[in-house]
Formats: structure tokens, C-alpha cells, sequence
């Protein structure tokens, strides 16, 4: 008997399957039908997702409570936001040891992997709906099978392999995959990159989904390092932001990683970031913190509040556009400063402003980055770079899939 393949409904966060529509008489049928045998179908009830339960569903601990009564909502990650590192280097402007925060950088963990299987189903539905491929049925025997490569059609950095797995793995496609590079490998046109054998039908139908995976990851990848290659052997390093495809976050923020690139922050819950809307509606409220040095003061304030321990230990980042901003915040020691638009002059002079005043804030520079202005940015003497088109403008490497005779 033919095993049910995959179900083609999203399935919600707890694992409870979707009824099938109501009064849909067809729906069985299909699900049933001997001719659909080896095509995607229905999900046995006994497998049900291999999704694994979010931190903050299983939680039982009471949320932080901000000053005021208001809640914190907790994230994908659960609500502990501490996810910055330290790291310990020297400091030549005062020779002392300067100890840096660092954002978490992405790699290839069960988050990554959920958010990848999420998508998966979306793209399952936006192709099958609830049905199944048509065009396939309709001309492939069900009992034929095939051999087919992923190859580049140019060249950049790979990234994506891990996910096309995943999404054969999520799907239950029995294929045979080998690989010929890996995630982060640099591969040229023609270079074939893994290899599929198994059923016809299968293969056909999830091609455009496998294409789409590794096409959009090694276009990220591939144009991060080219950013990368701009700066190479100066001090500053490159940076994503927050400027993601909705849903795709954790999976485009590792192609970054494959690209040499450095992560940002993942999101809202993980660090402290204070730009010019927050201290213009904070302003609004009347509170105390009407400059940037009193806004960093006041947010490590509430920081220790809500997160009696650990709080310290979140990076405090602060926006500014003015060499005064700056000159007022610096006292406060945030962690880093984002130097948002200055000209090349004034981050120069911005750098020599810290380097005197606070030599242990870091100084990342925004807004006008591009492959053409990187490396002027960069030779400043700013220590990051953050760069929105890395995963915003990204084009899509040309990949394909090549069956064998």
C-alpha cells in the first residue's frame, strides 16, 4: 500500500490538523484515489508536524512585567532576549583590554530549521492548494523513475542545500540526495551542486521549490560577499539589518553567514536599539529622556528592571545623524553608536570623537552603503557596516535542475 505523503494545509503551531473542508466529497477521493499514489497527498494522521513546540508555548514562567504595568510579548525565541556574546580584545587607542558585544550570529539550529519547514508548507500550499500537480499526473507514469543535478548557471556563493533537504525531508519525498558542495562553498556556472534520484513525480513537483530555496539563499550569499570582498583587510565588517523577506529572516540571515557577513540583531527581542522615532515619542511623553545620552540612561534603567539578571549583558545600540548627538551620548556608554547618513567627513570625525571620548563604543555606519561606497566607508575607521541591500536587493542566483538521460 502506498504511504500518504505530506498534508497540504498549513499546520498550526500545536500540531492539530485542519479538517478538510466541509461538505468536500471530493476531498477523500483524492486523498485516496490509487491513481494519486506516489503524489502528495495527505499527511498520516501519526506523523502530524516535526515542527518543534515554540520556547513561550510550553513556558509556564509569568512574562516580564515593564514599569507601568505593560507586558513584554515574547518572541519566537521566548521571552529571555539574551542573546548577545562578549568577546575580549585589545584596545591600542588607551592600551586596554575592550570588551565588545556581539549580536548572535546565525546558524544552521532547530530555529532556522522550523522557520525553513514553515515556509515549506506555505510553498506547498501556493503550488498544490489542496490539490496535487496536474500537468505531472496527467503525463508521468507513476511507477518511473529519475536522476536529475542541481547545477549553477553562474557563478556566486552557494547557500541553500540544507534547506532543500529540509523541505524533502518535510515533504517525505523518498530520494536519494548527494551533495557536491556545501553551504558557503563558492561555485561557478555549470558547477553542479547535489545530485536527486528517485521517483519522477516526486522530483518534478518539488523542483521549483528546491530552485526557489537555494536560488534566493545563494543570491543573498553571493552578494554578501561581494560587500565582504570591498572591505577586505580593513578593520570594519560587514552587517545585515532587519530589511528582510517577511518569513524568511532566520534562513536569509544564514546565507549572510555563508557570505561572510555578520548578523544584526534577529529581531525586536534581542537587543536594545534606540532610533530617532523612540526618542522623538519619548520626547512626546514628557519623561526625562529628551536627549540621546538621557534615552541610553533611561532604556539600561528599564533594561535591569524588567531583567533583573542578565539585563547588563543586552547591547544597548543608539541612532544618531549629528556629531553633537553623538558628542552627548558617548558619556553614556552605549555599545554601539549607528552613525545614520554622515558623510564620509563627518565619520571620519566621529571616530576621532570616540577614540578620545569612549574608545570602547563601537561606531557602525548606515544609509548610503553600497558596493561603490563601501570601501571609503570602511577606511573611516567605523568598526561596522550595516548594509540593508544584503538581503533587501539581493537578485537570485540562476540555478536548475538537469535530468539525466
Amino acid at each position: 500500500m502506498a504511504r500518504n505523503r505530506i498534508n497540504i494545509i498549513p499546520l498550526p503551531d500545536n500540531g492539530e490538523s485542519h479538517p478538510p473542508p466541509e461538505g468536500d466529497s471530493r476531498w477523500n477521493d483524492l486523498c485516496t484515489s490509487p491513481e494519486l499514489a506516489g503524489s502528495f497527498t495527505r499527511e498520516p494522521s501519526a506523523r502530524r508536524s516535526r515542527l518543534k513546540p515554540l520556547p513561550h508555548t510550553a513556558s509556564t514562567r509569568p512574562w516580564p512585567e515593564m514599569p507601568g504595568g505593560n507586558h513584554i510579548i515574547p518572541g519566537r525565541a521566548g521571552y529571555t532576549v539574551l542573546q548577545s556574546s562578549q568577546s575580549v580584545k585589545g584596545d591600542s587607542r588607551r592600551g586596554k583590554a575592550k570588551v565588545t558585544k556581539e549580536f548572535s550570529q546565525m546558524e544552521w539550529n532547530q530555529s532556522v530549521q522550523d522557520d525553513c519547514r514553515q515556509l515549506v508548507r506555505l510553498a506547498i500550499r501556493e503550488d498544490l492548494e489542496r490539490r496535487f500537480d496536474i500537468t505531472t499526473l496527467s503525463l508521468v507514469d507513476r511507477n518511473m523513475g529519475g536522476r536529475t543535478t542541481i547545477a549553477a548557471r553562474e557563478g556566486g556563493v552557494i547557500c541553500g542545500l540544507l534547506a532543500a533537504q529540509l523541505a524533502l525531508d518535510e515533504m517525505d519525498v523518498s530520494a536519494e540526495w548527494t551533495s557536491h558542495v556545501a553551504d558557503g562553498d563558492t561555485g561557478s556556472a555549470g558547477t553542479p551542486l547535489a545530485t536527486l534520484s528517485g521517483r519522477a513525480r516526486d522530483l518534478l513537483t518539488v523542483e521549483r521549490l528546491l530552485l526557489n530555496l537555494i536560488g534566493r539563499l545563494s543570491g543573498v550569499a553571493t552578494l554578501t560577499r561581494q560587500y565582504v570582498d570591498q572591505v577586505a583587510g580593513i578593520k570594519a565588517k560587514i552587517y545585515d539589518t532587519r530589511k528582510t523577506t517577511p518569513g524568511w529572516r532566520r534562513l536569509e540571515k544564514f546565507a549572510v553567514r555563508c557570505g561572510g557577513g555578520r548578523n544584526h540583531r534577529t529581531g525586536l527581542f534581542d537587543a536594545v536599539l534606540i532610533k530617532d522615532n523612540h526618542l522623538a515619542l519619548v520626547a512626546k511623553q514628557g519623561t526625562h529622556a529628551s536627549s540621546p545620552a538621557d534615552a541610553v540612561s533611561l532604556g539600561r534603567q528599564r533594561l535591569l528592571e524588567m531583567f533583573p539578571e542578565g539585563g547588563e549583558q543586552m547591547i544597548v545600540e543608539i541612532e544618531v545623524d549629528t556629531l553633537a548627538q553623538l558628542e552627548n551620548v558617548l558619556p553614556q556608554k552605549p555599545d554601539i553608536v549607528l552613525l545614520d547618513n554622515m558623510s564620509h567627513a563627518q565619520l571620519r570625525s566621529a571616530v576621532s570623537l570616540r577614540d578620545t571620548t569612549q574608545p570602547a563604543t563601537e561606531l557602525e555606519a548606515s544609509g548610503g552603503v553600497n558596493l561603490s561606497t563601501v570601501a571609503d566607508i570602511a577606511r573611516t575607521g567605523v568598526d561596522r557596516i550595516s548594509v540593508g541591500a544584503l538581503t533587501h536587493s539581493a537578485v537570485s542566483l540562476d540555478v536548475a535542475m538537469d535530468w539525466a538521460p
